[in-house]
């Protein structure tokens, strides 16, 4: 965003953070070497971009469900893991972990891929219960830690057992509309 250096890979990661974050802005400080147009990428960068882009769009609805939970409850939409687990306050691999509403759980990618393996290393801790990938459906036990590697289209986000997701079905001859979707996609996570 500023000072920083034009990186295919820490781009596609900006944005995968933003799609889990309460406000998504593909901003950047001034500069000529700075390309916040996704189009404007090489063609790895453009597609895992757009894969997240329109996973945000559809998943408005859960995101505005946990809204409307906050002014019930005063929950904010996104808790540091150590709001839950204190002992990891310090804990410098799971500091950046957080609970983005009631039922996901993201841990963010914040390290540089290995070249060779094409894969990012990511240590993790889930909390206690059971957990399910949410994009691979891969079922966790929680209150453990985890070595995991992902692919640049990959993010480790995590759905608590017993949730429901609501997502928008997108018109993709529409991608801009913003009124409230016509078609919905239910995500349903059990627990066994």
């Amino acid at each position: 965003f500023k000072l920083g250096t034009e990186d295919g890979e820490l781009y596609s990661r900006f944005v995968q953070f933003g799609c889990f974050s309460p406000i998504l802005r593909l901003s950047s400080d001034d500069g000529k070497y700075y390309k916040r147009e996704p189009w404007k990428w090489d063609i790895t960068t453009q597609s895992v971009t757009a894969q997240y882009m329109r996973l945000r769009h559809s998943l408005i609805p859960y995101i505005y469900s946990e809204a409307y939970r906050y002014t019930k409850t005063g929950l904010p939409l996104v808790q540091p893991l150590y709001y839950r687990y204190p002992e990891i306050y310090d804990e410098p691999l799971y500091k950046n972990e957080y609970h983005f509403g009631s039922n996901l759980f993201v841990a963010p990618i914040t390290t540089k891929g290995d070249p060779v393996m094409d894969r990012t290393v990511v240590k993790l801790f889930l909390p206690e219960g059971t957990w399910y990938d949410f994009t691979n459906g891969k079922r966790y036990t929680g209150g453990r830690r985890y070595t995991t590697f992902y692919k640049r289209e990959d993010y480790p986000v995590f759905a608590k057992a017993g949730t429901i997701i609501p997502m928008a079905i997108l018109d993709e001859k529409d991608l801009n509309n913003t009124t409230p979707p016509k078609d919905m996609e239910i995500q349903v996570f059990p627990d066994l």
